[in-house]
């Protein structure tokens, strides 16, 4: 058993949207969850979200705040104007935040987290298992 794998949470059963127009980003979220079990759907277009989130189930999106054709806050918004996902856990990637700065961004946030960029696998993680608990 490697190191990585002893900290890797179970997501068996849930199917996880990514959504960032950085193609290394995307591989690079994949890599942090991919052993824990979950079907990783990924978009690099966030306006394709709404039509991917009306044909799957989504249980978690990851989604990136800074995108060319619409932001990461203006695709949460039409998210949460979706009655069936208004309360499905978000985690925002943003360069906005530093690191110092994301506990202030998630108190008292019951269905979204805010993680700085470049994000790493003991925040990411740790958040997704706070999120689906």
């Amino acid at each position: 058993m490697n190191t990585e794998q002893k900290n890797v949470i179970s997501l068996e059963g849930k199917q996880v949207l990514v959504v960032d127009d950085d193609p290394i980003q995307l591989l690079s979220i994949r890599h942090m969850i991919n052993d824990t079990g979950c079907r990783i759907i990924e978009s690099d277009d966030p306006r394709r979200v709404l039509d991917i989130i009306k044909r799957q189930q989504i249980d978690l999106i990851i989604l990136d705040v800074m995108m060319p054709s619409m932001s990461g806050w203006e695709v949460f918004q039409k998210i949460r104007e979706t009655s069936r996902y208004r309360e499905t856990p978000v985690i925002f990637l943003t360069a906005l935040v530093r690191k110092e700065e994301e506990e202030q961004f998630n108190q008292q946030r019951d269905f979204y987290r805010v993680l700085a960029k470049p994000v790493e696998m003991d925040c990411l993680l740790p958040a997704i298992e706070e999120l689906l608990s």
